[in-house]
Order: C-alpha cells, then sequence, then structure tokens
C-alpha cells in the first residue's frame, strides 16, 4: 500500500502505464465487421501467444481491391493514428488496408485490431505510392487514386475518422490481460477510500521542450496550469485520485505539489 500524497518509482508494469497513457490520449476508436478473404490468414490474438506476435505467414494477400498501409512512425499515439486513419481512408476509397508488421509489434499486444499483415518479406516488392498526409481530414483525401498506397505522416486528427467512431473503439479496445492488470494497479491505489475518481495526468516534455516552440510555435504546460487543472478537478470530485506519467519525471517532482495528497506517478 502507498501513502497518500507519495510519488511512486514504477517500472516494470509497462502494460499498465501504456494501458493508462492510451485512455488519456484516446477516446475515438474502431471495428471492422468485414471479413478478410480466405487466402489471407490473420494472425492468432496475443492473448494466446507468448511474446509479441508471430510474424504472418508469407502468403501472397488478395489485390483486387489493391493494397493500402501507412508508415509505421512514432510511439504509441501516433501508431494509433496511424492505423485509425490508414482504417478510415482505405475504406473511403474503397481499397483493402494491411499494416506492417512494425505496427503490429506496437499494436497487437495490447488492443484487438484486425487489420491484417503484409508480411516482412513482400514489403519491399509491391509498387508504393506514398501519399503525404497533413494533420487534418480534405476533401481530397476521399478520392485518392492509386491501387498500392502507402500514406505518409504523422495523422492523429479525429478528424479523419469521427464517423466510424464505434468502430474505431472497437479497434482499440484492450485485451482482458490488460484492463486487468491495470484495475490491479488501480485498486492498489484506492486503498480504503470508497469514492475514488481517477484522473490522468500526462506531462510531455522530453523533445518536445524544444519541438513545442520551433515546430508548432505553442507553449508546454507550466506549473500553474497543473495546479489549476488539478484544483478544478479536486472541487469536482469527492477524493480524486491523481495518476501522472511523464517522460520528465525530474520536472514533474519539482513542480506538481504532492502534499495536497491523492498523487501518484508512473514512469515511461
Amino acid at each position: 500500500m502507498t501513502a497518500p500524497g507519495s510519488w511512486v518509482p514504477f517500472r516494470t508494469l509497462l502494460k499498465v502505464t501504456v494501458c493508462l497513457l492510451a485512455i488519456m490520449t484516446f477516446s475515438f476508436l474502431i471495428h471492422v465487421s468485414s471479413r478478410f478473404p480466405a487466402a489471407w490468414q490473420r494472425l492468432p490474438s496475443p492473448n494466446t501467444m507468448k511474446g509479441f506476435p508471430a510474424t504472418p505467414p508469407a502468403t501472397t494477400p488478395p489485390t483486387e481491391r489493391g493494397m493500402w498501409t501507412v508508415n509505421s512512425a512514432g510511439r504509441l499515439g501516433n501508431q494509433m493514428g496511424e492505423y485509425a486513419t490508414l482504417y478510415a481512408l482505405a475504406k473511403m476509397n474503397g481499397r483493402q488496408a494491411y499494416i506492417l508488421p512494425e505496427m503490429h509489434w506496437q499494436l497487437a499486444p495490447l488492443f484487438r485490431i484486425t487489420l491484417p499483415v503484409i508480411p516482412g518479406d513482400m514489403v519491399q516488392s509491391v509498387p508504393w505510392k506514398d501519399y503525404e498526409l497533413h494533420d487534418w481530414m480534405s476533401e481530397e483525401y476521399g478520392h485518392i487514386e492509386g491501387k498500392y498506397v502507402r500514406l505518409t505522416g504523422y495523422p492523429c486528427s479525429w478528424t479523419f475518422y469521427h464517423h466510424l467512431r464505434q468502430e474505431i473503439l472497437q479497434e482499440f479496445s484492450f485485451h482482458d490481460h490488460v484492463k486487468e492488470e491495470a484495475n490491479r494497479y488501480l485498486a492498489g491505489l484506492r486503498g480504503q477510500r470508497r469514492n475514488v475518481t481517477y484522473v490522468g495526468v500526462h506531462v510531455r516534455r522530453g523533445d518536445y521542450i524544444q519541438e513545442m516552440a520551433e515546430h508548432w510555435k505553442g507553449v508546454l504546460a507550466d506549473q500553474a496550469y497543473l495546479e489549476k487543472a488539478m484544483g478544478y478537478f479536486r472541487a469536482k470530485y469527492q477524493e480524486p485520485v491523481f495518476v501522472v506519467t511523464s517522460n520528465g519525471m525530474e520536472w514533474c517532482r519539482e513542480n506538481i505539489d504532492a502534499s495536497r495528497g491523492g498523487l501518484h506517478v508512473l514512469q515511461y
């Protein structure tokens, strides 16, 4: 049991950290009801496998509807945005979407994703037409030409897939083992409190200290912003428990007041 108001070093339950980050970052997301052609063997669920999911068999996938994919770039949030955008745009353009093995390795251990995977030895032989996306939906994206298209960029805007919200939610539903592990950890934070409301606090720093100012022309959340935001939830809920995740833990320890209790920290 951890004393209220303490900073909890937490490095072993990586799945719990990822689970909480994903919950804080996304509340959209999807389900594929169509069946894939029998010639393509779908991967087994990570629930039934040890370690990372196996690479799919080197079977030539059907190409009547073409093969669309997306670059596998960035960390979890970017990978989720890329997956959802590929799913939506391929469906809108009447094409079959496939993901790269790298994306499958990132997402399949956590989520019940359904898109088939391109065998690694086939990726280089497909005559891809690269199509760069900006980070919002445009009318021309509903009329993309090409049978073998590889979407590029870091698309994470809800505007690509808001019309498929329920399908996206289903695609990014967690496997049972992830939910169970996260719930066990959160139950430990609850302690003897009866009316707990968990509040996720994601403090992105690291590369964004320079990236935010130079590329996005914005500012990072400072101490005053976080205090005001946490004050809002303290006033709204009887027993809030703040779960902080950050890649700048030293800054968090120096700038987030733990003296009022209900503060716990995961590190990623």
